[in-house]
């Protein structure tokens, strides 16, 4: 009776993992009375193919131990027998392809407001279902945390998967959102990999942010010139914070009215800016950031590398993050550059399913 009902209500799901030109789709499934499931599927000579399955669509895929195989000159099919599922109330399947490789950085935000929305509940989950769809093998990885301070979490290696997962599972969620920060380490991380002659890997940055970016790393006169981190936080806050860009000490806070710490530096340098700064007012720092972090994702694409956006919730500017990540739905968008795609999950629940579109579309875009 289970073998009839495991061969009845399974379920095949093709994947399609490269781009439209390479799409395909499983041909039959066969069950025999002994439980054997039989998948079958079109085949390209000399491309390599994995068989998954799961028992449950909230778990992540496994491959079959035996599962790879590389059609031959000859083969125009390809099928394989999964001699497991005898017992099994359910059990789904797909076949991918191999692809080309990711040199790829997750930057996560990890400032407080990421506690309160329930953000850094899920992400441990949504990351670990993330990295399923990368191989320890073929791609190197690497993760940047961000608050006040940006941290290299794990260094872009490969294998990555574990080392990645016990980072994420760590993290301690405090602070402001220093999103330029976390791309710059991200854009140095990716940069830094030798790419050898015969290699065409596919480079992207993965950007996971609740908020806007509202902190400025620069050069101030106080009255020495060094270097801060300076946040005024989110709207409505007047006041300016000042940081220790090393450890992240508070050294100081500057009032509304320019006193405080650092009264002798009435403005601070600007990409936009008249002049090339701004005067030290919340409202210019906030901007400031957003336009910084704009320019960062900007110069990453100009290396060819491709940057993804995932939004959490209702402190999500979805404009910005389309901007960021050149996402053709969202304005401004340059056909020029490398496009990427900007997600929002609209609470914690959806942060799983965002992660799951964008490692599909970083396959779709990387190509086969």
């Amino acid at each position: 009776m289970n073998v009839l009902r495991a061969c009845a209500i399974a379920i095949i799901v093709s994947c399609s993992v490269a781009n439209a030109g390479s799409d395909f789709s499983i041909q039959s499934i066969q069950c025999d009375t002994n439980g054997q499931v039989t998948i079958v599927w079109p085949a390209v000579t000399n491309k390599t193919y994995h068989v998954q399955s799961v028992d449950s669509l909230t778990n992540l895929w496994q491959d079959f131990p035996d599962g790879q195989l590389t059609a031959g000159t000859n083969d125009s099919i390809l099928s394989y027998a999964d001699t497991t599922a005898t017992g099994v109330l359910q059990r789904f399947y797909r076949v991918k392809t191999d692809r080309t490789p990711s040199i790829m950085v997750l930057v996560l935000d990890r400032s407080g407001s990421m506690s309160a929305n329930g953000g850094s509940v899920v992400i441990p989950n949504a990351v670990s279902g993330f990295l399923s769809y990368f191989s320890d093998a073929t791609d190197r990885v690497g993760l940047v945390s961000f608050s006040t301070l940006a941290t290299v979490d794990v260094p872009v290696s490969q294998p990555f998967k574990t080392a990645i997962s016990n980072a994420v599972s760590h993290l301690v969620y405090s602070g402001y959102t220093f999103s330029q920060g976390g791309l710059t380490d991200a854009f140095a991380q990716i940069q830094s990999v030798p790419i050898l002659p015969a290699e065409t890997p596919s480079k992207a940055v993965v950007f996971f942010t609740d908020g806007r970016a509202n902190v400025v790393q620069d050069t101030l006169n106080c009255p020495s010139p060094s270097v801060y981190d300076f946040t005024s936080g989110d709207a409505p806050t007047t006041t300016i914070s000042f940081y220790n860009p090393t450890n992240g000490v508070l050294v100081g806070t500057k009032n509304s009215n320019g006193t405080g710490f650092c009264p002798q530096s009435t403005n601070f340098p600007s990409l936009y800016g008249a002049g090339g700064t701004l005067s030290f007012t919340a409202n210019n720092v906030r901007d400031e950031a957003q336009d910084r972090t704009i320019q960062t994702a900007e110069d990453m694409r100009a290396s060819g590398i491709t940057v993804y956006a995932i939004g959490l919730g209702a402190g999500a500017d979805t404009i910005f993050l389309q901007i960021l990540a050149n996402d053709p739905a969202g304005p401004g968008y340059d056909p020029t550059k490398p496009a990427g795609q900007a997600v929002i999950a609209t609470t914690s629940t959806n942060i799983v399913q965002a992660f799951q579109q964008i490692a599909t579309q970083i396959h779709a875009n990387a190509g086969p």
